[in-house]
């Protein structure tokens, strides 16, 4: 994104040179599998991706295609392009995203602080769709921008049961981790620190951490293995 849209480091838009850091991305992923697993051929090594459920507004068959294209070129052709060289995919998750044309109203979906569309079923897609990549799935990360702590629980456990059923339907999944332990900086757009993801709160001005109680919420699913109904 940072030479796509300029809203990340270095901020320069060029297709070509964004064209060209994808490939050096994908022939240093190659490159160190293997030297990796030189040393040790029993290490795990894979990337963490960025993936968003694009869903069509309408089922035009226009919008079907855009869908099409731009889960091609956002979710699969990294993976695509290093495959033989992950032992494992890492998925980011966070929302989806609408594409194509439409001439109605469209659906309205509870928000994050950031002005993303809560959208668990979305996780349950994304990973279904990376299935036929034939390789273990992690939710490197999956959180919610919420300061006020009032839709993090909901989030955390539905995703979580979006998740589980992926898992029946088939689906690889190995782990689960929340984005994030603490509050942090957002690059993109460069947000700063006013966007809270984290299950414990921070001061910024004394560094005092305050647990919330979702994370004791998300605590209580770890311990247990499970969500209680």
């Amino acid at each position: 994104m940072g030479y796509i849209r300029g809203n990340q480091p270095p901020g320069v838009k060029n297709i070509f040179k964004a064209i060209k850091v994808f490939n050096n991305l994908t022939d240093a992923h190659k490159k160190a599998h293997q030297i990796i697993h030189k040393r040790d051929e029993t290490a795990k090594v894979g990337s963490a991706n960025s993936v968003i459920y694009f869903q069509p507004k309408n089922n035009f068959f226009v919008n079907r295609v855009i869908v099409s294209v731009a889960d091609y070129f956002w979710n699969r052709r990294f993976f695509k392009n290093v495959s033989g060289f992950s032992d494992f995919l890492g998925v980011n998750y966070y929302t989806r995203r609408l594409v194509g044309f439409s001439f109605g109203a469209e659906e309205q979906k509870p928000v994050s602080d950031l002005g993303w569309e809560i959208v668990p079923e979305g996780i349950y897609h994304v990973l279904k769709n990376l299935k036929s990549q034939n390789l273990p799935i992690y939710v490197t990360e999956n959180g919610i921008a919420d300061a006020k702590d009032d839709k993090r629980e909901e989030f955390i456990t539905q995703h979580l049961r979006m998740v589980h059923k992926a898992i029946e339907d088939g689906v690889d999944v190995r782990g689960y981790f929340y984005w994030s332990l603490l509050d942090n900086f957002e690059f993109p757009e460069v947000r700063g620190f006013w966007p809270r993801f984290g299950l414990v709160e921070v001061d910024y001005k004394t560094m005092a951490r305050t647990i919330r109680p979702s994370a004791k919420v998300y605590a209580a699913i770890c311990k247990n293995n499970g969500i209680e109904n």
